[in-house]
């Protein structure tokens, strides 16, 4: 089981913050509720070392999670390939 994670917010002016965090579930059968909530949110909420930031989804050009999800929405497109 892979504990490591950490997520990339990109930013609309071309600037990013990264993040390292631990699991947030441990039931995986709620990833996917869990994170069609969070998409639907109008900004990220994070705790970060006794700090509250709140990341407005407007400012946001993309987020880069690792390791993926198991549970991803039914619309995703599994399998494909990052091409630069």
């Amino acid at each position: 089981m892979e504990d490591k994670r950490w997520m990339t917010i990109f930013f609309t002016d071309g600037t990013n913050l990264k993040f390292g965090f631990p699991r947030q579930l441990d039931d995986t059968s709620k990833i996917g509720t869990m994170l069609k909530k969070a998409l639907n949110e109008k900004q990220l909420v994070l705790e970060v070392e006794d700090m509250m930031f709140t990341i407005p989804f407007v400012n946001v050009k993309y987020i880069q999670v690792y390791p993926c999800p198991e549970k991803l929405p039914d619309t995703a497109i599994r399998g494909a390939v990052l091409m630069e």
